[in-house]
């Protein structure tokens, strides 16, 4: 299916948080704003912004959505489903941040939202909904959303990471995952339940992904908390999922990778099956490195390579950049920073029109709304680092290559002109 390119903005996009119309639907403004821009384009030489070829994604200015408002979308996933992007994000709205670790801080509020933003080309946002309104949802502090299809039974899954909640947690006071289903990726979604993993009563679950195979078996890799019996707290492994996504076989080989990690994302490229994870960050402003561990099995044994996020190779356990020094409890470790002043949040694979995959590493920019003036350390406009990760194929199994910093990446528009635009963020 083509589709055509729908807006053009020439220039820097009005900065604006807030509807300036109260009474018009948000989606309707950004309806409003395709049609507008596509109106004015001749006014303004086309044919210059034509020739940059290709969109470009910034990574060190704000993104906005196609009404022109930055987004506030963080942590979460991006799935492709019924060929449209959909990004189930954390948004953390207007909460000032410190510029510094920001752990217990703008990002664990009670009232932080789970948005949906859909895209046709990962370029052009729209925002949808808040798709677990704070009223009809259980009163945790939620993480991470992530939603996959089932096709089994024909239903959307949701998990968050959610926090200080035992209630509804299995009475355990350090969190659990919770799981919702619904029949479209936008909800609404109704709460199945806390999710039983192998470890969810013993000593609690943290950050997590989802990952669905081939054979649409489903696989969660997330790490134990700090509350787990030692040495097992902060550390990573993967358990396979029942038929419906919303409990744990409890099928596992237990604990991987370094210690004192977080932040994990589990894909598959020609057969092989990749785990990536860096140190803990908690909001912190340094980023943290990205691990690489290759399996052939979903479940394992994994075998560790490089860790493409740091300048060079730290030593064995060490990684780079994350939460401040004093709480690794490896400090022994030299102190690296990262490449991407980010954290790891999804790699996004995106069929080629050629039949090949390019895969799109995302991080959050925790912090960077403090570095940018006009962002004045707003939580909700933190950037979104992205960069290609380029695999090496001389080499079996194939590995990314070391991450380097760029301002920018470029996007293709699926089906545009050739003559292309560029996004203004």
């Amino acid at each position: 299916r083509r589709m055509m390119m729908s807006r053009i903005t020439l220039g820097r996009a009005p900065r604006r948080t807030a509807n300036p119309l109260p009474g018009m639907d948000q989606q309707l403004m950004s309806t409003l704003a395709v049609v507008v821009g596509m109106a004015i384009l001749p006014v303004f030489g086309a044919e210059d912004v034509f020739r940059t070829k290709g969109v470009l994604h910034s990574n060190t200015e704000a993104r906005r959505d196609v009404g022109g408002s930055i987004m506030d979308a963080h942590d979460g996933s991006y799935r492709l489903f019924n060929g449209v992007w959909h990004y189930h994000a954390m948004g953390y709205g207007l909460c000032i941040e410190t510029g510094r670790d920001a752990a217990g801080g703008c990002g664990s509020g009670m009232n932080n939202s789970i948005n949906l933003w859909t895209s046709p080309d990962l370029v052009q946002w729209s925002f949808v909904s808040d798709v677990l309104p704070v009223a009809s949802r259980p009163n945790c502090v939620y993480y991470r959303p992530n939603v996959v299809y089932n096709a089994r039974n024909k239903r959307y899954v949701l998990w968050a990471n959610a926090k200080q909640c035992p209630d509804v947690c299995l009475g355990v006071s350090s969190g659990c995952y919770l799981a919702f289903t619904a029949d479209t990726p936008a909800g609404p979604f109704a709460l199945e339940g806390p999710v039983r993993t192998k470890y969810t009563t013993d000593g609690g679950v943290g950050d997590y992904s989802l990952f669905i195979d081939d054979d649409q078996a489903a696989y969660c890799i997330h790490k134990r908390t700090g509350q787990a019996p030692p040495p097992n707290g902060h550390r990573m492994l993967i358990e396979r999922l029942d038929a419906d996504y919303l409990h744990s076989t409890n099928v596992t080989l237990g604990i991987f990778g370094d210690p004192f990690v977080e932040a994990p994302v589990m894909f598959k490229r020609r057969g092989v099956y990749y785990a990536l994870f860096g140190k803990c960050c908690a909001f912190c402003s340094t980023g943290s490195g990205v691990g690489v561990y290759t399996a052939t099995q979903p479940l394992g044994p994994y075998t560790y390579h490089l860790n493409v996020g740091c300048p060079t190779e730290p030593a064995e356990g060490c990684g780079c950049g994350g939460a401040p020094y004093t709480r690794d409890p490896n400090k022994s470790c030299a102190v690296l920073p990262t490449v991407t002043k980010a954290q790891q949040n999804f790699v996004i694979q995106v069929p080629q029109p050629n039949g090949t995959m390019r895969y799109l590493w995302t991080g959050d920019q925790w912090q960077s709304a403090c570095r940018i003036p006009n962002l004045k350390c707003v939580k909700g406009w933190d950037l979104q680092f992205w960069s290609d990760l380029d695999f090496d194929d001389s080499i079996s199994p194939a590995v990314p290559k070391r991450l380097h910093w760029v301002d920018s990446v470029p996007l293709s528009v699926v089906g545009a002109p050739a003559r292309q635009y560029r996004q203004s963020v």
